[in-house]
């Protein structure tokens, strides 16, 4: 992979009030550290180091709130060996 064109993905999630980003997963995995992901109020920052170690294809995430509802999120992951 080229890390020069690895970049974070950020989302903005819009709850309703009173409802907060309790977790996000990758499948049955919490996404978890700060070198991985980062939750700031309604923004989710997957960080590119966690980004890097997936498969290449969709990787499909789960958001999930505080009133025990999901969303789910779909991430391209592509290689960038070649500077694509």
């Amino acid at each position: 992979m080229n890390e020069t064109l690895q970049e974070d993905v950020v989302f903005t999630v819009t709850p309703v009030e009173g409802v907060t980003v309790k977790g996000v997963y990758n499948g049955e995995t919490e996404i978890t550290g700060a070198t991985n992901i980062a939750i700031v109020g309604n923004k989710i920052t997957i960080k590119a180091a966690y980004l890097a170690t997936q498969e290449v294809g969709d990787l499909t995430l789960t958001i999930d709130f505080s009133d025990f509802t999901d969303l789910s999120a779909v991430i391209k992951i592509v290689d960038t060996t070649e500077g694509v």
